[in-house]
């Protein structure tokens, strides 16, 4: 079943905040996917134990730009280290640090995640 990108980048923001845990540390790339796919799984009542879940081609799809964005917004950086610093390892960085101590990172894109959220916190306001 296809998954959101809000979904997909909340589940992924849970893992790399460690509030979710999986079965590989997420500093890889492929790391993080595998991840996503196996707390998706969790979320959903399907087993998540033996080998790697994949996502199926249109979640797997949604990560890559879910992964990239979170580069371009500065909540991750490429490399482990100075000695490593390349892609497929990544890290959190110090701004996603602390934007994720926060619980959320609000990036919105689309409307009707906003609109939702907006409701949801606040439920008397008006349309």
């Amino acid at each position: 079943m296809p998954h959101s990108y809000e979904e997909i980048r909340g589940v992924a923001l849970d893992i790399v905040a460690g509030r979710e845990v999986t079965n590989y540390p997420p500093n890889q790339y492929e790391h993080l996917k595998f991840g996503v796919a196996q707390v998706l799984a969790r979320r959903e009542g399907r087993r998540t134990d033996g080998p790697p879940i994949p996502l199926d081609n249109p979640d797997s799809d949604l990560f890559l730009e879910v992964f990239w964005e979170l580069f371009r917004q500065g909540l991750i950086t490429l490399g482990i280290n100075d000695a490593n610093r390349e892609f497929p390892h990544f890290r959190i960085s110090g701004f996603g640090q602390r934007i994720l101590a926060n619980q959320q990172a609000y990036f919105f894109h689309d409307v009707t995640t906003y609109t939702d959220l907006i409701r949801k916190n606040i439920p008397r306001i008006t349309d």
